[in-house]
């Protein structure tokens, strides 16, 4: 935490008062790691909230371009609440704009999923001390981003209230960004559990696994060593290759995502909150999908499958899916989130779409103006190229 860092008290809870730091360097926040990732294990709304993915994204994307702001509030010494916020300085219109936003919004094609993290019971009290700290005369923002807010996320509504009292615009952008997942709701325990499928699809799957054993020599397995975050990288990245060539946008188009992800998802197998399952055979690994398990929420992060037509048959991707879903339920998970692609996950996973809410707040001049831009860009001229779209030849 810097020396300059103001200390204040928010709302009671439970006899304690809440106390707010703000850490505005690097140092800060590494101290402030394993007490916000054992906060993580207990609160987080998604996988993604978790410091061992976060700060590996902040030394990648943040660092140099941005100045954290991130807000820690503390009752009886121990950690209630983080808001992982940073502050960079842009210039649009002539004019510089103090622009605020939850860590991991932008970068990295895996972006957002990321909100105030604190158990329920602290949550009203630390949401109350947000408000309080963005409406605090000194602290200097004019627009503050969110982007993809977990699932249940009550800060759009709180964000959406103290726009309306400050006075400040509240601009919505959930449709102009990619905002449904698509999950699964899993048992509250494992006794019992038979797989997500009916009995054919599982005795078809289980019949695949055997091809692929018998014909290829393969195997599914699954990783949690962490010192196979390289080679499932690397994997992850051949085979997505391979399949989208030019147009595969994680890697090819983001020079900084390889080093990225492997920093990431070996903090994550070390902490417990991920795991991996792969198909391999003689030839090496032709599928890898890659999971994140936190606060009884699992995530299919990336996946890459061997696109080659002797593979068909043995379904490898639909295979991988099936392991993942059932260690999601022996982790004791609630949920198991496909993330963004639709199509098969319904049909055949009769996986049900979950809207996130994604926006701005914005105040004074400078940000009006940015928030009309944003309005224009992101909502007025895609309305607008569909209408023209839809219009009838002459």
């Amino acid at each position: 935490m810097s020396d300059d860092a103001p200390v204040s008290d928010d709302a009671p809870l439970g006899g304690d008062m809440l106390q707010v730091e703000e850490i505005r360097d690097a140092a800060g926040v590494e101290a402030l790691v394993p007490a916000w990732r054992r906060l993580a294990a207990e609160a987080a709304r998604s996988p993604f909230e978790s410091p061992d993915w976060l700060v590996p994204w902040w030394r990648t994307y943040g660092a140099g371009e941005m100045e954290p702001r991130l807000l820690a509030w503390r009752a009886g010494g121990r950690l209630a609440a983080v808001a992982p916020l940073a502050r960079r300085d842009l210039r649009r219109f002539g004019r510089p704009i103090r622009e605020l936003a939850f860590w991991a919004g932008g970068g990295s094609l895996l972006s957002g999923c990321v909100d105030l993290l604190a158990v329920e019971a602290d949550r009203p009290a630390a949401l109350a001390g947000l408000g309080a700290w963005l409406q605090a005369p000194g602290n200097d923002w004019d627009v503050l981003h969110f982007l993809r807010l977990p699932y249940g996320s009550s800060s759009a509504g709180a964000l959406r209230a103290w726009a309306d009292t400050a006075p400040w615009r509240y601009l919505s952008l959930t449709g102009a960004f990619r905002s449904e997942t698509f999950t699964i709701d899993l048992p509250a325990d494992a006794a019992g559990w038979h797989g997500h499928l009916g009995p054919k699809a599982r005795h078809n799957m289980r019949r695949e696994v055997r091809l692929f054993a018998r014909e290829r020599g393969g195997t599914i397995e699954r990783v949690v060593d962490a010192a196979a975050a390289g080679e499932l990288v690397a994997a992850l990245e051949r085979l997505m290759g391979r399949h989208w060539g030019d147009e595969e946008k994680y890697f090819r188009h983001d020079p900084a995502f390889g080093g990225f992800a492997v920093e990431a998802l070996t903090a994550m197998l070390l902490s417990g909150s991920a795991y991996a399952f792969v198909a391999r055979d003689g030839g090496g690994i032709r599928a890898c999908l890659v999971n994140f398990a936190l606060g009884g929420r699992a995530v299919a992060v990336l996946i890459g499958v061997d696109r080659d037509p002797a593979f068909r048959a043995f379904s490898l991707g639909k295979n991988l899916f099936d392991a993942a879903i059932d260690e999601a339920v022996a982790r004791g998970c609630r949920s198991y989130d496909f993330l963004w692609v639709g199509g098969y996950k319904e049909t055949f996973w009769h996986a049900a779409p979950r809207r996130l809410e994604s926006g701005l707040v914005a105040r004074g001049t400078t940000g009006a103006l940015v928030a009309a831009y944003a309005a224009m860009r992101r909502l007025a001229l895609p309305r607008l190229a569909r209408a023209l779209r839809r219009r009838p030849a002459a």
